[in-house]
């Protein structure tokens, strides 16, 4: 049975994001908020609230203390901040000199991903007087712990003997320990920034797997290898997966069709394709409808660009025109509501894209000519 967790709303919500024990979901808001919620009882809890722009990157730590997320700065770079739920604190780990996103916790809980725009490839434009910096992302990873923890960790070259290769039995098969909890030496923590050895570029992090991390860059899905310190290619012409929550497998679209393949170098595009022909979904166009009709009230409301509307009564016109929804007979009419609906606002550059709407196949006929 559907459970309701949160109530009382008054903004746009932003895709949620689970805790790795199914505990807890964090999510943003239109009120530029960035909220906890335990799963179990609704309580909400108010982690940040950004000043200039929306709160979009936000993830978990994988033993679930820990929340990552970026947070733009008065001077609209963007930094890395963290949130420990145990203790209710946060603390920004950059500062505003680059801008820093993406953040993703690696599963052994040793590293912080991001993305970070760091490079400034000086371009002398082709077609005007003036200075290109072009591709300036690269992916780098801050070490939780001032250990001596690194990417690039010095090889030891003693040849092991006795039974110092047997695994240690307090380790799961994936390398880590049971009920490991994060812990993570916040002083100096800028200052042990590494970057990962891949060119710059543009570049997008898909998730975290036992083997180190998911990225795309362009129109191909790569992982990088921890412990190999190296580049792995595991699918051409795929730029957006997304891992299961073991990271053994990976789900992606291309056109129609869902595909699920191997987190493994050399997959193929097109392998492992899910047969969706009996799978159909039952719509009640009047009750779609109606739920359109209200998010598309919530939507222009919430991406308005100043509050009052232009000082209509939004509640007012939604009422109004919501009398006539019970006698709307097509979506194409639907439409024709909602945009007598944002003329109210008398707002240019303000349009209704239309649905579900089928088109009628244009037939040419012949034309005289000479």
């Amino acid at each position: 049975e559907p459970r309701q967790i949160t109530k009382g709303s008054k903004a746009w919500k932003n895709q949620a994001e689970w805790s790795p024990k199914s505990t807890h979901l964090v999510y943003s808001d239109r009120t530029m908020t960035l909220w906890l919620v335990d799963a179990s009882t609704g309580r909400k809890t108010e982690i940040d609230k950004a000043s200039a722009e929306e709160i979009r990157d936000y993830t978990f730590s994988h033993d679930g203390d820990w929340v990552a997320y970026s947070k733009s700065s008065p001077n609209y770079q963007s930094a890395l901040w963290l949130y420990q739920i145990s203790t209710g604190q946060k603390q920004q780990i950059t500062d505003a000199t680059f801008s820093d996103s993406s953040p993703m916790f690696s599963r052994d809980g040793k590293f912080l991903f991001f993305l970070s725009n760091r490079d400034f490839n000086l371009a002398f434009s082709s077609f005007e007087f003036d200075y290109l910096y072009n591709n300036a992302t690269r992916i780098y990873a801050i070490p939780l712990r001032n250990d001596g923890t690194t990417l690039s960790p010095t090889k030891n070259d003693v040849e092991p003997y006795g039974d110092e290769d047997k695994e240690d039995e307090s380790e799961e098969k994936d390398g880590s320990k049971k009920d490991d909890k994060i812990t993570i030496d916040l002083e100096g923590i800028q200052n042990r920034v590494e970057v990962l050895p891949m060119p710059n570029g543009n570049y997008n992090i898909l998730g975290s797997v036992d083997e180190g991390l998911l990225y795309s860059s362009g129109n191909k899905t790569m992982r990088y290898n921890i412990k190999e310190e190296k580049s792995e290619d595991i699918i051409e012409g795929v730029g957006y997966v997304i891992p299961s929550a073991d990271g053994k497998s990976l789900i992606y679209r291309r056109n129609s069709e869902f595909m699920i393949t191997k987190n493994q170098p050399g997959q193929k595009v097109g392998d492992g394709r899910i047969d969706l022909t009996h799978l159909v979904m039952k719509i009640d166009p009047k009750a779609e409808w109606n739920q359109i009709y209200e998010d598309a009230f919530r939507i222009f409301r919430d991406y308005f660009y100043v509050d009052n509307i232009h000082g209509v009564d939004w509640d007012g016109i939604k009422e109004t025109y919501g009398k006539m929804l019970p006698y709307v007979p097509s979506r194409f009419d639907l439409d024709y509501i909602l945009n007598e609906v944002i003329s109210e606002t008398n707002t240019g550059h303000a349009y209704v894209d239309w649905g579900d709407i089928g088109s009628v196949d244009r037939i040419n006929g012949g034309l005289l000519g000479a």
